[in-house]
C-alpha cells in the first residue's frame, strides 16, 4: 500500500464550491482499480487549505491507472480550476506505525461461487474479515453445527447475513439464508453457493496483520493464526 499526499490551496471564496464539487468527484476516484481509501482534511490555521490523502495498492494504480482513465478527465473538470497554485503530489510508504482498518465493498456477480470468490480476496489481502453481506443464491450449501456433511437447501435462496475471516490459508465463513417459503437456516459456508443475481459484501482488511490457518491439535481443525507484520508475534 502507498499513500498519495496532495496539499490543496483553494482560491479565495471558493471553499464551499470546492467541497461540493469534491463530494461528487470522490465517487470517481473510489471506483478506480487499486484504490483503497481516501480522506479530505480541511486546515484549521490556513483558510482555503486542504490535504487530500489517498491510499492505493501501488503508485502505478494512481499514475497509470487513475490518471490515464476517462474518469480522470471528469475529475480534472470538477476540481482542478479551484487550485492556486497547482498542487505538488507525492507518494509515501509506511516506515512505522499501525495502519487502521480498511473497509472495501465488493459485488459478486451471477455465476460466481460465494466461498471461492471470498477466498480469493483473502489471498490477495493477506488477512481480512467479512463484516457483512446480502444477496441471493441459486441454492444453498451449508454445513450445520457439528455435522460431518453439508446440507443442500433448494433455491432460490435469499442471503440474509454473512460473516467470517479470510486469510492466505483459507476462509472461515458463516451465513444465514431463507428459502422461498421464508424458512431460515444458518451454518458454515461450503463451496457451491452460486450467486443468483448479486452478493454485496463488505470486507475489512487489516494491513498490520498476517493471517493464516494451521491445524490446532486441541480442535482437530485448521484454525486462524494471527501475526503482527512489524513484530512477528501472535498477539
Amino acid at each position: 500500500m502507498i499513500l498519495e499526499s496532495a496539499p490543496l490551496q483553494v482560491r479565495p471564496g471558493q471553499a464551499a464550491a470546492f467541497e461540493s464539487a469534491f463530494r461528487e468527484a470522490q465517487a470517481i476516484i473510489s471506483s478506480m482499480p487499486g484504490y483503497l481509501s481516501h480522506e479530505l482534511q480541511r486546515c484549521l490555521e490556513r483558510e482555503g487549505h486542504y490535504l487530500l490523502l489517498v491510499r492505493w495498492e501501488s503508485v502505478e494504480a494512481h499514475e497509470a491507472g487513475f490518471r490515464k482513465s476517462a474518469g480522470y478527465q471528469r475529475w480534472k473538470a470538477l476540481l482542478h480550476h479551484f487550485y492556486d497554485p497547482f498542487p505538488v503530489v507525492n507518494h509515501y510508504e509506511r516506515v512505522e506505525g499501525h495502519p487502521g482498518l480498511q473497509c472495501r465493498p465488493h459485488r459478486l456477480h451471477p455465476g460466481d461461487d460465494l466461498r471461492k470468490s471470498l477466498e480469493a480476496l483473502g489471498r490477495e489481502s493477506g488477512g481480512a474479515f467479512v463484516v457483512g453481506g446480502v444477496g441471493s443464491l441459486e441454492s444453498a450449501r451449508i454445513r450445520l453445527a457439528n455435522a460431518q456433511h453439508e446440507s443442500r437447501i433448494e433455491g432460490p435462496c435469499e442471503l440474509l447475513s454473512l460473516s467470517g475471516s479470510l486469510s492466505s490459508g483459507g476462509a472461515h465463513l458463516h451465513m444465514s439464508v431463507a428459502d422461498a417459503q421464508g424458512r431460515v437456516t444458518g451454518g458454515h459456508v461450503c463451496p457451491g453457493n452460486i450467486i443468483r443475481t448479486t452478493a454485496e459484501v463488505l470486507v475489512a482488511a487489516l494491513p498490520a496483520y498476517e493471517m493464516d490457518r494451521a491445524l490446532d491439535p486441541a480442535t482437530g481443525y485448521k484454525e486462524l493464526v494471527i501475526r503482527r507484520k512489524d513484530v512477528g508475534r501472535t498477539p
